[in-house]
C-alpha cells in the first residue's frame, strides 16, 4: 500500500479529496490561474482575450470561469486558433456581452467565421480599389488650364 486517503460518507458523489503532497513538482504541474488562462488566449488573438477576459468579469469568483473559458480557448485546437479569433470577433460584434462555448461553437460549426472573413476580404479589396481610382479636387482644378487634359 502507498497511500491512504479518508473515503467521504454515502451521501457525498463526485467529490475528490486530493493530499497537496502527493501532487507532482512544480516542474510538472501547474494549476490553472486566471493569468495563465488570458496567457494562453493572449496567444490566440485579441478577439479571444476579450471574450475570456468577459467570462471573467460575468462571474464573482474567478475560478467558477476557468471551465468556461478553458472550454472556449480548446475549441482552437478543434478549429484552429485563427478560426476562433474570427468567431470571438463575430460574437462581440453580434453584441454578446459575454459570449460563451455554445455561440461560438454555433459560429464554428456553421462556417460563419469563414464566410465573414470572405466578405471581410471582398470588403476592403472594394474599399482599396474605390480609393486607387479616385482623383480629387486638386485634379480637375487644374483641368483646362494646361495641366492634366
Amino acid at each position: 500500500r502507498i497511500k491512504t486517503h479518508q473515503v467521504y460518507g454515502p451521501n457525498v458523489k463526485n467529490k475528490y479529496r486530493t493530499d497537496l503532497e502527493d501532487m507532482p513538482k512544480h516542474s510538472q504541474y501547474q494549476e490553472w490561474t486566471k493569468e495563465r488562462i488570458l496567457s494562453w488566449a493572449g496567444t490566440i488573438g485579441v478577439h479571444a482575450t476579450m471574450v475570456v477576459q468577459r467570462v471573467f468579469d460575468s462571474v464573482e469568483v474567478k475560478e467558477q470561469g476557468f471551465n468556461s473559458a478553458l472550454s472556449i480557448l480548446r475549441l482552437g485546437k478543434k478549429y484552429t486558433e485563427e478560426r476562433l479569433e474570427t468567431a470571438c470577433r463575430i460574437a462581440l460584434e453580434q453584441g454578446f456581452s459575454s459570449p460563451r462555448y455554445a455561440h461560438l461553437k454555433s459560429i464554428l460549426s456553421s462556417n460563419q467565421d469563414q464566410s465573414y472573413k470572405v466578405c471581410f476580404e471582398e470588403n476592403k479589396k472594394a474599399a482599396y480599389q474605390a480609393t486607387m481610382f479616385t482623383r480629387g479636387a486638386g485634379y480637375y482644378s487644374n483641368f483646362g488650364k494646361g495641366g492634366n487634359t
